[in-house]
């Protein structure tokens, strides 16, 4: 069984390692600063009752994904290789390549879809554009 704060590592560590800290910066927790472009692990729900006797927990993670707004034509053209369902930098396709994202307790992973695309955001006073992924999460839920 996979934690919660071993998942959003994992999916940090997926996604850093696949696209390098030259191109991203990823945080598994909120950072005070970040430095951009960045992604942000957040848990956002999850269902303990998917199968019966504790057989799998459902979680889903928001990852956002942030790229400066001082250009807002640049901002968007660095924020959408992120968040495309394919390509170099495409976060879906990271995780889609690697669905155990590293865990070897029969942990499966994907990309549900994207949400919330926009900005107005300001983190240090830096204006920011962004977008956020959703990603379920089916681990085991047995007993340790």
């Amino acid at each position: 069984m996979a934690s919660v704060t071993a998942i959003r590592q994992a999916l940090r560590d997926t996604i850093q390692t696949a696209l390098g800290y030259d191109v991203i910066q990823g945080y598994d927790t909120v950072p005070g600063i970040a430095n951009l472009p960045a992604f942000v692990i957040e848990p956002a729900k999850t269902d303990f009752a998917v199968a019966m006797g504790r057989g799998t927990d459902d979680w889903t993670f928001n990852i956002y994904v942030f790229a400066s707004r001082a250009d807002e034509a640049l901002g968007q053209n660095t924020l959408d290789p992120f968040i495309s369902g394919a390509g170099a930098k495409s976060i879906r396709q990271v995780i889609f390549n690697n669905p155990s994202l590293g865990l070897t307790d029969g942990t499966t992973a994907f990309v549900r879809g994207m949400k919330g695309y926009g900005g107005s955001s300001k983190e240090a006073y830096m204006p920011m554009v962004g977008a956020i992924l959703v990603v379920c999460v089916y681990t085991d839920g047995a007993v340790e």
